[in-house]
C-alpha cells in the first residue's frame, strides 16, 4: 500500500499575482450585455461585477486558512493498466460504524442515462419520481452541452480553462447557479470554487468524460452489467440532474437505504450538509439498515 502523508494547501503567491494580472487585463466584451441569451444564469452585468470582485477584493489566502483547518493527505493509487494516480483527500469524521471486512458500503446520488430513463415514463411512478424525470428531460435538453464538449474536445477546452481565470469562471458560474436548489451563493463562494479548479489542471479533470464515453461506445450496457453487491445507500435531492427511481437502481445496486429529499441539488454536500451527513450516519450506524442486519 502506498504511503499516506499529511498535506497542507499552499497556493504559491506567484500564481495569485499572475491571476490578478490576468484579471486586470481581461477583455470583457461590453456588447455581451445586450445579448438575449443568458446561459451564464446570473446575467452579463453581474458576471462582470464578479470578475471585478475576484480581481480587487477576493482573498484566497483567507479561504486557504479555513481549508487547512481540515486534515489533508496525499497518496497514490495503483490503477491496473495506468500509471500511479496521485490523490489528495480529506478525512472527515462524520461516520462512526463497525465495518465488516467482507462488506464495504457504498453511497450514491443516483444518476442514469436520460435516454434510457425516458423509455420508462409510462410506468406507474409516484409524483416525486415523475418530477425527477422532468428534471432529467430538462437537463438533457438544456444543460448537457458542457458534457458533450468535454467528451469530445476536452484538450481544446482545457487550454482555455487552464490559462484564463475569466474563461473558467464563465464555465463554472452557470452550473453553480442552475444545478442548485436556489442556494444563495456569495461572490466569495463562486470565486473560491472556481479557483480550486483553476489552480490545478482543469483539462486533466475533464478527461474522465472522454474516457467514460469510450467505454460506453464500446459497450453501451457495460455499467448495467456490473451489479454492485455491497450495501448501497442513496439520497435523492430534487434538483439533482439525473435521478432514477429506486426500482431501476435496484437492477444495478444492492439498495439498502433510500431517502427522497425536499431540498437540495447537484452540490448537495455544500447545499444541505447536515441532511446528507445524517443520512450517511444512519446508513452506516451499527444499528442501521446495513450493519444492523449482521
Amino acid at each position: 500500500m502506498s504511503e499516506i502523508v499529511p498535506f497542507t494547501i499552499n497556493v504559491p503567491d506567484a500564481l495569485l499575482e499572475e491571476t490578478r494580472v490576468k484579471l486586470k487585463y481581461a477583455r470583457l466584451d461590453d456588447a455581451m450585455v445586450s445579448v438575449e441569451w443568458d446561459d451564464l444564469e446570473i446575467g452579463h452585468t453581474a458576471f462582470m461585477e464578479l470578475v471585478q470582485f475576484w480581481r480587487d477584493e477576493c482573498d484566497w489566502k483567507n479561504y486557504e486558512c479555513f481549508l487547512n483547518t481540515f486534515h489533508h493527505f496525499k497518496t497514490t493509487i495503483q490503477v491496473p493498466g495506468f500509471e500511479a494516480l496521485g490523490i489528495h483527500f480529506t478525512l472527515p469524521s462524520v461516520i462512526e460504524a463497525r465495518r465488516p471486512s467482507a462488506s464495504v458500503p457504498t453511497w450514491l446520488v443516483p444518476k442514469k442515462s436520460p435516454q434510457k430513463f425516458i423509455r420508462f415514463q409510462n410506468k406507474d411512478y409516484d409524483e416525486r419520481d415523475l418530477k425527477n424525470m422532468e428534471r432529467i428531460i430538462w437537463f438533457a435538453a438544456h444543460e448537457r452541452g458542457y458534457q458533450i464538449i468535454q467528451e469530445t474536445k476536452c484538450v481544446t477546452l482545457g487550454y482555455g480553462l487552464h490559462d484564463s481565470p475569466v474563461t473558467i469562471l464563465a464555465w463554472f458560474v452557470g452550473k453553480l447557479k442552475a444545478w442548485t436548489d436556489d442556494y444563495p451563493r456569495t461572490m466569495e463562494e463562486l470565486i473560491n470554487w472556481t479557483f480550486m479548479h483553476y489552480q490545478g489542471s482543469p483539462s486533466a479533470a475533464m478527461q474522465i468524460y472522454k474516457e467514460a464515453l469510450a467505454v460506453v461506445n464500446d459497450d453501451p450496457d457495460s455499467m448495467a452489467k456490473r451489479y454492485v453487491s455491497q450495501p448501497v445507500g442513496g439520497s435523492v435531492f430534487p434538483k439533482e440532474l439525473w435521478m432514477s427511481p429506486r426500482e431501476r437502481m435496484e437492477k444495478t445496486y444492492n439498495i439498502q437505504f433510500w431517502r427522497q429529499k425536499d431540498k437540495g441539488g447537484h452540490f448537495a454536500a455544500w447545499e444541505q450538509p447536515e441532511t446528507l451527513v445524517n443520512d450517511l450516519r444512519d446508513f452506516s450506524a451499527a444499528e442501521g439498515p446495513v450493519f444492523g442486519k449482521h
